[in-house]
């Protein structure tokens, strides 16, 4: 293939048909078929005199308008006095019903509370299988009322040691 060839991988030496050829004509249709959608975009996107109205200009940041003079400062009122009853207490944000270990009731987390406080007690491993995660923080998320008690597993099985939690009431 010692031809040169264009994009259509005709030989170069044939000429361009007809109806692929610009001509002047169909250059300015084009063009001037642009200048009117930027017209249509540009009259669409125009603010409107009623909307002029009620935004203000506002001068460019740390620049002052010409001949704009700052208003004096007005003197200030004198200070009242503090009102000395106490603030009221802030009604809590949540509104929810809680369980006996101070979780969300219904939460994973208050799941995983019944289930270290209720019978025996939990192994981790059978709280991941129930909830998907041990659920470890709760103890150190739990009410001053409880404290959690921790056994070792005799038959675990495995080489690792496994313990049984259980969550009960302080003394």
């Amino acid at each position: 293939m010692s031809e040169a060839t264009n994009a259509t991988n005709k030989p170069a030496d044939e000429p361009i048909p007809a109806a692929f050829k610009r001509t002047p004509e169909d250059d300015a249709a084009r063009v001037k078929a642009r200048k009117d959608d930027e017209a249509a975009a540009r009259a669409k996107n125009k603010p409107t005199a009623a909307s002029k109205a009620k935004t203000p200009a506002k001068p460019a940041k740390g620049k002052k308008n010409a001949g704009s003079a700052k208003a004096p400062a007005k003197a200030k009122a004198p200070a009242k006095a503090k009102d000395k009853t106490p603030a009221k207490a802030k009604a809590s944000k949540s509104t929810r019903k809680m369980d006996r270990f101070g979780f969300v009731d219904g939460s994973k987390t208050s799941r995983a509370a019944k289930m270290y406080g209720t019978g025996k007690g939990a192994t981790t491993e059978e709280v991941r299988k129930e909830l998907g995660s041990p659920h470890l923080n709760l103890f150190k998320q739990l009410s001053s009322e409880w404290e959690v008690s921790k056994t070792k597993v005799t038959n675990s099985g495995g080489k690792r040691q496994v313990y049984r939690y259980k969550i009960v009431p302080k003394k």
